[in-house]
């Protein structure tokens, strides 16, 4: 897997505790991948951490990454003030198969996302619409608060732009939210039967990934042939 420099051109807050950071290729070429792969930043003492790319493929030579900056996990935090204090970077990529190689146009698209598994439905979402892929599409987005959400207003111009794309957000501890709330492997399980024959695209936590996996595999609605997540290489686990 090729290594590349790439030059750390930003990194910003997108709400308060998600930073988007952007990377510029070094030798102003764009990277090649496909929709919903990710790549590893090598940061302090040669440490590997992995990250959705957040876009899909562009002519120009900048990559987005959406990143979590959670006190609880040292990994996090590592990576962001590495990037913040480093005019440059190492990246390894691409990685993974987590990609719309597998889709037919027959068949509806459903991502589960949680928290910043956003990054990769978004990779996903804009390669779909960039094919003009005709079929459904939803997006599941689930949060703990409602003010984990960032860049809603992309979403609201993706509904205008692409009739048959809809995103159902997901809050599991917000009082106040007037949306869909619970645990996002509920919701999935509610709505699934109507997209029985879909694509299903998981992107989160091996902890999201596999409790998604098992409520529909007990209600006899998981297809392991039409179910996609990086989870599944990365951390994998003998089948229930």
């Amino acid at each position: 897997m090729p290594n590349y420099s790439c030059t750390v051109s930003s990194v910003t807050p997108l709400n308060h505790n998600v930073y988007r950071v952007i990377l510029s290729m070094e030798e102003g070429i764009p990277l090649s991948f496909k929709p919903g792969q990710y790549l590893e930043i090598i940061h302090s003492d040669n440490e590997r951490s992995a990250f959705s790319i957040a876009q899909c493929p562009r002519q120009d030579a900048e990559i987005e990454l959406q990143i979590l900056r959670d006190p609880n996990q040292g990994t996090s935090v590592a990576v962001l003030s590495y990037l913040q204090n480093h005019s440059m970077v190492q990246i390894t990529a691409p990685q993974g198969s987590c990609t719309l190689d597998n889709t037919s146009d027959d068949q509806p698209i459903i991502i589960g996302a949680a928290s910043t598994g956003f990054a990769q439905a978004k990779s996903l979402l804009e390669g779909a619409f960039t094919a003009q892929l005709p079929q459904p599409i939803r997006l599941y987005w689930g949060v703990r608060q409602a003010r984990d959400y960032y860049q809603l207003e992309m979403i609201d111009r993706w509904r205008q732009q692409w009739p048959q794309f809809d995103c159902i957000q997901v809050v599991a501890e917000d009082s106040t939210w007037a949306g869909r709330s619970g645990l996002l492997n509920q919701v999935l399980l509610e709505d699934l039967p109507q997209w029985r024959d879909c694509h299903l695209y998981l992107s989160g936590s091996p902890a999201m990934v596999y409790a998604c996996v098992d409520l529909l595999a007990e209600n006899q609605l998981f297809n392991h042939g039409n179910t996609y997540s990086d989870v599944f290489t990365y951390a994998p686990r003998t089948e229930k």
